[in-house]
């Protein structure tokens, strides 16, 4: 997660970068920074299917941790 965070980050820096430049009337057809924004969303959709991943993974450590509270509790209920 902060391989992602820190991607994301530096996407942020370089797209507001970009919009400045923009803005102010410069021309970026051969700015290095396109070519950087190109790379680094390359990189954050490759990304995108391992967050999925971990996303239903930590889904299914979470429904099984409130079935075992659940379990838990009911045990902790029929000895009372």
């Amino acid at each position: 997660m902060d391989l992602k965070q820190s991607l994301l980050s530096t996407y942020s820096c370089y797209i507001s970068f970009y919009v400045l430049m923009k803005i102010e009337g410069k021309s970026m057809t051969d700015h290095p920074v396109l070519q950087r924004l190109t790379n680094l969303k390359e990189v954050l959709s490759q990304l995108e299917p391992l967050d999925q991943v971990v996303n239903n993974k930590i889904s299914k450590l979470k429904r099984h941790a409130k079935v075992e509270e659940k379990k838990a509790q009911s045990e902790q209920e029929s000895e009372d």
